[in-house]
């Protein structure tokens, strides 16, 4: 397979990102097929969570890994107070009118200095930072190593955090560094046509191609009827609010089908409290319930066992309003159609992939509930739907096709090395 890339053949390729490996399943399958093109790959990261699922699911990664990683860990109490300390400290400083990009990545990540220091000891021929946080410390790294540099926008940071006054300066930070180094990128790639045009936009810079967050066919699941003609199906690393599912609770409270919603992650005891007393207020605490996580490579095959998948984001923010989840991408693989949001960037997907995924106006429970009464009333359309899901995820939407993209942006920019 490397012949098809033959700029990667030998090439050190660093991927940053400021997270864990195993909450980055999109920077993994890039290492993968990087990996399998005949470059070698490095990955930074850096662990500072205790949840022990998340541990598990990190050495789960590593253990199957090709490619090599360094792991920054987050350390004692000791280490992270001193961090945070350094972190306001940066703030301070910034709001007192004091300017340098070090020192707003400080502000904007406690373990930014940390990551940056790791990022200059591996020699590369391209980095590429894998969320904002890392950016600066993939541009210093390039910049001492006179290699390329990269981004690839998972999202649109600057946009993540609601709009208003309130977050003025936390978005001031994201915006700086967005400003600062995309338009240094040799090149950006973003997982929603929307986060490229946003970017294009705000950075001036070239539209980015779009690499969707689609995963590998070996997660697909053999199409089979649902275990219960009811059931409905979300799923995410953590179970919480303003991800919607506030109106679905009302809505199969209102729902004269009774449908039952399965929601999988990671939730505080307060606000599974929180959910339980909606559903009790919305007569529907009987069709609740909670599913422990899972690694994320399992998730099109527990998918398959529900009826509808769900997507629901509220679309709250800039970033939410034009992203893609995950979600959509497993349903289809799953071979189980959509019900989503209508969301710039869900409704263009829905639009790529007619007839699999159904739309409702965020924040519409009632909306929603006439629409899960039509569909469980609808066997036959349900049905449909599943086979043109199916079809969707084998032949289109695939890490298998959709690596490609990303391949041929890695490969342009190396051979112009």
């Amino acid at each position: 397979m490397g012949d098809q890339y033959p700029a990667l053949a030998g090439k050190r390729v660093c991927l940053i990102t400021s997270g864990p490996i195993g909450s980055d399943p999109r920077l993994v399958k890039e290492a993968e097929s990087l990996h399998r093109h005949g470059a070698m790959v490095q990955v930074l990261c850096l662990d500072v969570s205790r949840l022990e699922h998340l541990q598990r699911r990190n050495a789960s990664v590593l253990a199957g890994a090709d490619w090599a990683c360094a792991e920054l860990q987050g350390g004692g109490r000791g280490r992270q107070s001193l961090l945070a300390l350094g972190q306001r400290l940066a703030r301070l400083l910034l709001r007192a009118g004091f300017r340098s990009m070090r020192l707003t990545a400080r502000a904007f990540n406690r373990n930014a200095p940390r990551l940056r220091r790791k990022a200059l000891q591996h020699p590369a021929d391209l980095y590429v930072a894998h969320n904002l946080a890392a950016l600066p410390a993939a541009h210093a790294a390039a910049h001492k190593h006179r290699a390329k540099l990269g981004f690839d926008a998972e999202d649109f940071h600057s946009g993540e955090l609601p709009e208003g006054r309130p977050w003025d300066f936390e978005r001031n930070l994201a915006g700086a560094l967005e400003a600062a180094y995309l338009p240094q990128c040799d090149y950006v790639t973003a997982a929603s046509p929307g986060i490229a045009r946003a970017y294009t936009s705000v950075c001036g810079i070239p539209e980015p191609r779009t690499v969707l967050n689609v995963f590998p066919l070996a997660m697909a699941a053999a199409p089979a009827p649902s275990d219960d003609p009811r059931s409905l199906y979300w799923f995410s690393q953590t179970v919480g609010p303003d991800r919607g599912l506030e109106d679905v609770i009302k809505a199969i409270g209102a729902a004269q089908s009774k449908p039952h919603v399965y929601l999988r992650g990671t939730i505080s005891a307060t606000y599974r409290n929180e959910l339980h007393r909606l559903a009790k207020a919305s007569r529907s605490e009987g069709q609740l319930h909670f599913l422990p996580p899972e690694a994320p490579d399992e998730m099109g095959r527990l998918a398959a066992r529900y009826h509808l998948g769900l997507a629901t984001e509220p679309g709250g923010t800039p970033n939410s309003r034009i992203a893609l989840s995950n979600k959509c991408f497993t349903y289809m693989l799953a071979g189980i159609p959509s019900i989503a949001t209508a969301t710039l960037g869900q409704a263009e997907l829905a639009s790529e992939a007619p007839g699999a995924i159904f739309l409702y106006p965020p924040g519409e429970s009632l909306i929603l509930a006439e629409l899960l009464d039509q569909l469980m009333r609808s066997p036959a359309q349900v049905a449909e739907a599943r086979t043109l899901a199916w079809s969707y995820g084998q032949g289109r939407f695939n890490w298998e096709r959709e690596q490609h993209v990303f391949l041929e942006e890695v490969s342009r920019v190396l051979a112009s090395s």
